[in-house]
């Protein structure tokens, strides 16, 4: 049996998730930072930049130093955090502890609904969110 890499993930769950469209702003609540595509190059059959510079510092450590930035550690983090937030199992306890919200509208029963009608986004009509305190994540509408 193969072991899987990051691009068997692409073919399994990219098609589902649409990870390369997920987006993620960094902020400190004051000042924004930076915004991320954490999977982006998988729609273009690539392994991210940060996988590479992690495999290549793994196996290399300080040969290859410069590949070891700042960006690259806070990208994948903004990835997990768009893997969290859109995993269906986790998302009525991110609702109940305020990271998952809407910016107007539903009550968290709502919220919850509106998600689990879409595949990985929300239902056209609510703006849905998830926010850390470093992360915010924009659920994406899906007509129903």
């Amino acid at each position: 049996m193969k072991n899987l890499d990051i691009l068997d993930c692409r073919r399994i769950i990219g098609p589902a998730y649409r990870l390369a469209e997920a987006k993620v702003a960094a902020s400190d609540g004051i000042a924004p930072y930076d915004e991320f595509d954490p999977f982006l190059a998988l729609a273009s059959d690539r392994s991210p930049g940060w996988w590479e510079a992690y495999n290549k510092y793994k196996h290399s450590r300080y040969a290859d130093i410069g590949i070891a930035t700042l960006r690259y550690s806070v990208e994948p983090l903004a990835g997990l955090f768009v893997l969290n937030v859109l995993h269906k199992e986790n998302q009525a306890f991110l609702v109940e502890k305020k990271v998952i919200h809407a910016t107007y509208g539903p009550s968290d029963a709502g919220i919850i609904n509106a998600l689990a009608k879409s595949n990985f986004g929300t239902v056209a009509g609510y703006r849905c969110e998830a926010k850390s305190q470093l992360f915010d994540h924009v659920f994406r509408r899906d007509g129903v």
